[in-house]
């Protein structure tokens, strides 16, 4: 974390809790709290309203976020309020319960056309300050509406997280915040422009494009000078069976926290995975304590890292059985380009490994 993020953390924790303090304190002067019970039952009622707005806010951002960004020339894929994901794909829906996600919510979408990404992207991100306003303008209305003991413990103390939840997101820059990838100043605008060029990206691997040939030739020409490498240009590298060429770029998406959590691939473990291919020991026993918690997995690319480890160490049936299922998992990717990468990937790699170029 950033000083300068962990400046405006430790400012909007020290605000949100004096605000708290204070709403409740005045709450408990102008309603004549004075009993041990009458004081215990505000605080539950003060930290409830905290909870549960907590979760409204949240629904609020995503779902203005995903509205905006269907009025915009977006197809939401995917949205999670805190723990409870959505899936849209291919007609399906699917709901799937992760408590680790807790801590927030996210949309996913993809741009219909691509020569507008930079439209969606602003408007998805516009939609998301529009929903924490709204919330904040309910709790206000609400209180004006019908000011008493319930609405000032449960309705006020739901501004806390709204305020805290709009400085993590808009004034804080972590690498998946929405105000870092606001366009403004060159850093913001760089950040927006590898955003545009990644939603154009996905497009054609939507389309149907290998990530070798998904290249973000439009907003790449709209924002000249921006382009960084991405995850999917690693993957194109192994695509087209360029071992070095990946490591390069591995190691370039290692110097960019942005990546640290790109919800694509694993970087350690596709650090791993060059190191078995290459047959360099030293990294294999070096990585392999860390990897070893995060290759056994089901899904295909902790599938493909597990078979290059198992074929590196000449445990053949086992690196088959795994090599069996990397190619039964690439059959149900929903996305058609990247389905053709990644079965061009255990080709180049699990199938008939190739000397490392």
């Amino acid at each position: 974390m950033s000083n300068r993020n962990k400046i405006i953390n430790v400012i909007s924790a020290v605000l949100t809790i004096s605000l708290g303090v204070t709403l409740f304190v005045f709450g408990a002067g102008a309603y004549s709290l004075t009993g041990a019970k009458d004081i215990l039952l505000a605080l539950l009622l003060f930290a409830a309203g905290v909870v549960v707005w907590y979760f409204v806010h949240n629904a609020a951002h995503e779902l203005i976020h995903a509205l905006f960004c269907s009025l915009s020339g977006g197809k939401v894929t995917a949205i999670s309020f805190d723990f409870i994901a959505f899936y849209f794909q291919k007609g399906e829906k699917k709901v799937r319960f992760d408590f680790r996600n807790v801590y927030g919510g996210w949309t996913q979408f993809v741009v219909k056309r691509p020569e507008k990404a930079h439209v969606t992207l602003y408007f998805s991100l516009l939609g998301g300050l529009v929903g924490t306003i709204f919330t904040a303008a309910v709790l206000g209305a609400i209180y004006a509406d019908t000011p008493c003991y319930f609405t000032h413990f449960f309705v006020l103390s739901g501004l806390l997280p709204v305020l805290y939840s709009f400085a993590i997101n808009f004034l804080c820059d972590y690498p998946t915040s929405d105000g870092r990838k606001l366009p403004f100043g060159d850093k913001g605008l760089g950040n927006f422009a590898e955003d545009c060029m990644r939603l154009e990206t996905e497009r054609y691997l939507t389309d149907g494009k290998s990530a070798a040939e998904a290249y973000p030739v439009l907003m790449a020409e709209r924002f000249y000078g921006y382009k960084k490498i991405g995850v999917y240009d690693y993957l194109a590298a192994l695509e087209k069976g360029n071992v070095f060429v990946a490591e390069g770029l591995l190691t370039e998406l290692e110097k960019n926290e942005k990546y640290a959590d790109n919800g694509v691939i694993d970087l350690l473990c596709e650090k791993f995975f060059i190191a078995c291919v290459k047959g360099d020991k030293e990294s294999v026993e070096k990585l392999l304590p860390d990897a070893k918690e995060r290759f056994y997995g089901e899904d295909v690319f902790a599938l493909r890292v597990h078979a290059a480890y198992r074929a590196y160490t000449g445990e053949a049936e086992w690196a088959a059985l795994l090599r069996e299922s990397y190619f039964k998992e690439c059959g149900r990717i929903n996305v058609e380009g990247l389905k053709k990468t990644c079965r061009k990937i255990g080709e180049n790699y699990l199938i008939t490994p190739k000397k490392p170029v």
